[in-house]
């Protein structure tokens, strides 16, 4: 039986409504198998063996370990059944043991023509392992590294990519300390490679002129770093000029006197990342006000109200808002639930948020229901301790939300005791749709 036939004939289309299909036969099951083209799994909830079985022609596969959770969380197991997956073209793993070999065994076998590894929150391996990738995975589209602790010995494996391989599309290898590699290199990655994303670490913007005079169709650009010297020239960064084709940014120390660079192409930004940026209340709301097409913004917790009332009012088109906690895990008593009603009913096209906060009412979730109509994902943590708002719980709040969000999917909350009830809770299982 041709099973994709089938998928057609019962008109399911939706991967969660195909699995309960499946528990109708073993025939459906079967098909559901053959069929089944992405995957996500959770190492210490099931065994490697199950994949090849469940999924032999699975082409995306994602694997979330956990920090916290010693047991599953090796790779070695999942690579060794992953090799027998020939029609993987994407590759994630997330807080998983990573070691050389194992990524040495990835890049060596039929598995060569990867188009996409993805390593976030990983640890156990160096750039050895990665030198095995950048020989033998010529093909890859997509390398990302995000957060993952690697020891770090060369940069001979960013040569081996500009010698190699002539598709890369993403490469990021944000926030690693320490990480060596030559700007040459990355020019010649951007030279050879139709290259449109790019995440590093702290290298100053001075040393990636070549870089940004290759990079024709660089889309995203994040990190890069401006001088911290407090006795530097204020136009030491002017003769840079970054690609007129960005529309994502995001630099480390960034200061006032930087933002120049951003004026010729501001009202294109889409994506902004502000969090490591060195800007007052005011520089950031000037440089808000100049980014109307902005879809998705992160921030750190310093802000003040007065930001997310400048976002409200400029940036009507944005989708993903995240609020995040800083190093020194600081939330400014500035930023309230009056800065998230802004954003409310502002921004209506929101479809995420996440945010870290010291407290909330049910007024303000209540707004957000009214609202956020297209909102997917949510995501909220109360850091405060002590319970400023009186009129606990949140139950109401809760309710209200998912009521006037139809559309969620991905809902979670962080509280403190007593700020919700059983009758809160069980409305967030009843209503959001995992």
């Amino acid at each position: 039986m041709e099973w994709q036939v089938l998928l057609e004939i019962i008109l399911v289309h939706n991967r969660d409504d195909w699995r309960q299909v499946s528990l109708v036969c073993k025939e459906w099951l079967l098909a559901e198998s053959e069929t089944m083209s992405c995957m996500s799994v959770l190492s210490y909830a099931v065994e490697p063996r199950i994949l090849s079985r469940r999924c032999p022609n699975v082409k995306v596969l994602k694997i979330k370990g956990d920090n916290k959770v010693k047991l599953g969380s090796k790779a070695t197991p999942w690579i060794q059944e992953i090799t027998n997956l020939g029609a993987l073209k994407s590759l994630e793993f997330s807080e998983m043991e990573v070691s050389d070999n194992d990524l040495h065994i990835l890049a060596t076998s039929k598995l060569g023509k990867l188009e996409a590894l993805e390593l976030y929150g990983c640890y156990g391996f160096s750039t050895d392992g990665l030198l095995s990738i950048a020989k033998h995975c010529k093909n890859l589209e997509k390398l990302v590294l995000d957060a993952s602790s690697l020891l770090v010995k060369d940069g001979e494996w960013l040569h081996q990519i500009s010698v190699h391989n002539h598709s890369l599309k993403v490469l990021n290898f944000h926030l690693i300390p320490n990480i060596q590699f030559n700007t040459q290199d990355l020019e010649a990655v951007a030279k050879n490679c139709p290259l449109n994303s790019l995440k590093i670490g702290l290298v100053d913007m001075l040393e990636l002129n070549g870089f940004f005079t290759a990079a024709h169709k660089l889309q995203q650009f994040f990190g890069g770093s401006f001088s911290t010297d407090v006795n530097r020239s204020q136009d030491m960064y002017r003769f840079i000029k970054l690609p007129s084709t960005l529309c994502g940014l995001g630099n480390f120390y960034m200061k006032p006197c930087d933002m120049a660079l951003l004026s010729p192409f501001a009202d294109r930004i889409q994506y902004l990342d502000l969090r490591f940026a060195l800007l007052g209340l005011n520089d950031q709301c000037h440089l808000l006000q100049t980014t109307p097409n902005l879809e998705v913004l992160e921030l750190f917790t310093d802000i003040q109200d007065q930001v997310l009332r400048v976002i409200a009012k400029s940036c009507k088109k944005l989708k993903q808002l995240r609020i995040l906690l800083g190093p020194d895990m600081k939330i400014s008593r500035r930023f309230t639930q009056k800065g998230l009603i802004s954003i409310s009913q502002g921004c209506h096209e929101l479809e995420c948020i996440e945010v870290y906060i010291l407290t909330i009412k049910n007024e303000a979730l209540q707004i957000m229901g009214e609202n956020l109509k297209n909102l997917s994902e949510f995501r909220l943590t109360l850091t405060s301790y002590k319970k400023e708002d009186k009129a606990l719980p949140l139950d109401h709040g809760v309710r209200a939300l998912l009521m006037g969000c139809t559309k969620m999917r991905k809902f979670k909350l962080y509280l403190r005791e007593g700020d919700l009830t059983d009758v809160g809770r069980n409305m967030s299982v009843s209503t959001v749709k995992m």
